[in-house]
């Protein structure tokens, strides 16, 4: 399923749920006018024990930080659980 600030408005293939998020995240990065500069995008597998779906947040009063988005160089703002789940480099020497 996929999520908005906790109500179900849809459902993805599991065979292109890697690609949607990639996609949405880049369009987010890019300032896509559709998509909020603070969007937080989490997407939970069924591999780590936790309800799978994508889960996708845009209400106010969330804490989130900027990172730089190796793909584009651009800033990307992350959100408290979005970041438990990504690779986040602290030092140039962590990046591979």
């Amino acid at each position: 399923p996929v999520f908005l600030n906790a109500e179900i408005i849809g459902y993805i293939h599991p065979e292109i749920v890697h690609s949607f998020v990639s996609q949405l995240r880049f369009l987010k990065v890019e300032n896509d006018q559709a998509i909020p500069e603070h969007l937080e995008i989490v997407h939970l597998t069924s591999d780590m024990r936790l309800f799978p779906g994508v889960y996708l947040f845009s209400t106010l009063g969330r804490m989130s930080r900027p990172v730089n988005y190796l793909k584009t160089g651009k800033r990307e703002w992350i959100g408290s659980l979005e970041q438990v789940f990504m690779e986040i480099a602290c030092v140039p020497e962590d990046v591979t």
